[in-house]
């Protein structure tokens, strides 16, 4: 049976997966892409080279992370992040996130 996550359940996905999907906007159309992030006090963090998503984030900071939580075909939970993108230049915080495990 499909249900629909409660917040308390969709912030425990996003906060046990490492691997997600960044959706932003390209050109007019959507742009997906897979990231590594950690999540730590309802912000989700991530590092990334210059290029294609951090051109669009900066001229459209709108955007979503998509992260799964699958345990068979069946049994599965998907939880969607939506926010504005904001760089951070915070290197303390950048680093302790880099040594979380």
């Amino acid at each position: 049976m499909i249900t629909m996550l409660t917040n308390q359940e969709a912030l425990t996905v996003l906060q046990s997966a490492r691997v997600g999907r960044l959706g932003c906007i390209v050109n007019g159309g959507p742009y997906i892409v897979p990231i590594s992030y950690n999540f730590e006090n309802e912000y989700l963090y991530s590092h990334s080279l210059p290029g294609t998503k951090i051109d669009a984030l900066r001229e459209n900071p709108s955007a979503c992370v998509q992260v799964d939580e699958i345990e068979t075909d069946l049994r599965w939970r998907s939880a969607i992040a939506l926010a504005n993108s904001k760089r951070s230049r915070n290197r303390k915080s950048v680093r302790k996130l880099s040594t979380n495990s």
